[in-house]
């Protein structure tokens, strides 16, 4: 009966990171446990709501909260001369915990200090636990039907259950055991057309659990929707 543990944080600091996402590698490293975390989607500082469908559950993953830069003068201690830096302020992040250990809500309260993003010794990223709730992902009403699937997060391969189209790569870097990895994905946001007589509900479950390379880290996560015109007449 796998469980997603979903969490909500509140900026408390300006943020300093990728404003499209953070790595669900970077959560890993802030919190210092080795969980199986989606990549952390910016949003509005609301109330998490528990989902009944498989709809309702990527409503909240896919209304994302753009972040505008903002820019400030600072010395650079480093470089011994004043530059410019960036930063956002995001209101909030969430992520998407599978099969969350033991006690893990009491030990992310008792983390002393959780900090996300870039500039953290200057004091940047500082995040606080806003709200989390337990979704039972058996309990979810699960699509019957689709056409397309939509990345959520970066992945490293193309499913072999999708049409092939030239898709557009980017580069990630992951930390695992003291060493720097470079990896080559495919960037989120991109679409593909499932092929037929594939089962659908077998592919949304495989994308809400991301089941693929480099999932733990959150890798591989995909949204299933049906983008065929319905017969107006």
């Amino acid at each position: 009966m796998p469980k997603i543990m979903r969490l909500l944080f509140r900026f408390e600091t300006e943020y300093g990171g990728d404003p499209q996402f953070i790595s669900g590698n970077a959560f890993r490293h802030a919190i210092s446990m080795q969980v199986n975390t989606s990549i952390g989607i910016f949003t509005r500082n609301r109330p998490l709501s528990q989902p009944k469908t498989y709809q309702e559950f990527f409503s909240y993953r896919t209304q994302k909260h753009f972040l505008h830069p903002y820019f400030e003068l600072w010395f650079d201690q480093r470089q011994q001369k004043r530059a410019y830096r960036y930063f956002f302020l995001p209101e909030a992040v969430s992520f998407d915990i599978l099969n969350p250990p033991e006690n893990f809500i009491e030990d992310i309260k008792e983390t002393e200090l959780i900090q996300l993003g870039r500039s953290r010794n200057s004091g940047f990223g500082i995040v606080a636990l806003q709200d989390y709730i337990e979704i039972d992902v058996d309990q979810l009403e699960w699509p019957d039907q689709a056409s397309h699937l939509t990345l959520i997060s970066p992945t490293v391969t193309i499913p072999s259950f999708v049409a092939r189209y030239d898709c557009r790569y980017t580069e990630m870097q992951i930390w695992n055991y003291n060493k720097l990895n470079a990896v080559k994905v495919i960037a989120p946001g991109q679409f593909f057309r499932i092929k037929a007589g594939k089962s659908i509900p077998s592919i949304a479950r495989r994308g809400m659990m991301r089941k693929g390379l480099l999932g733990q880290f959150g890798l591989g996560e995909f949204v299933v929707h049906d983008w065929k015109r319905e017969d107006s007449s």
